[in-house]
């Protein structure tokens, strides 16, 4: 798995950088390259240029994240939820961002917070990874956030299972069939 991440990671960094891929100005700039020896998490999904989907990230992680030029880090857990760090002062610390948008249970998988997810990722100058337990929580949201943006209810879908939407699909699908 880390050695496919470190791959695909360096294939869209030259894809874009040949003009083989056009870049969506809505999303943050691309990840050139992050050393497949630090990311670890089985769950880490690239659902486009620029965003790194994965569960909770340890110290490692996020010493290769920062490294690699991402500017903030997107934090999908609920307030409540033992992240085994501080999480807010280990990203800061490295030079990065930190955003919170808690999603504590189904009814926060919800477009007010795709629209919140959109305003942020809007004001971000540089790759972004987002993250909850597993990364199912962040690929819901992000899958919703494709349906404002325009996606039918199937692209979108398929944008969340790319970002690994795994156990909150049938409520992502019932939410794309609502708006």
């Amino acid at each position: 798995m880390r050695r496919l991440l470190e791959n695909c990671l360096v294939i869209v960094g030259i894809a874009l950088a040949s003009g083989c891929v056009t870049e969506n100005p809505r999303l943050p700039a691309p990840v050139a390259h992050i050393d497949a020896g630090d990311v670890t998490d089985a769950n880490a999904s690239l659902p486009s240029a620029g965003l790194l989907t994965t569960g909770q990230p340890g110290a490692a992680m996020l010493d290769a994240v920062a490294a690699a030029g991402f500017a903030a880090v997107i934090d999908f857990r609920g307030t409540g939820e033992d992240r085994g760090i501080d999480e807010r002062q280990e990203v800061t610390a490295r030079g990065m961002k930190y955003f919170s948008i808690p999603v504590a249970g189904s009814s926060d998988v919800n477009f007010d917070n795709a629209e919140l997810l959109d305003r942020i990722l809007g004001g971000i100058d540089g790759p972004v990874l987002l993250h909850c337990k597993s990364g199912n929580r962040a690929a819901a949201i992000l899958a919703l956030r494709e349906k404002q943006n325009g996606a039918s209810a199937e692209a979108a879908l398929q944008y969340g299972l790319d970002a690994g939407l795994t156990g909150h699909r049938n409520l992502v699908e019932q939410r794309l069939s609502e708006n």
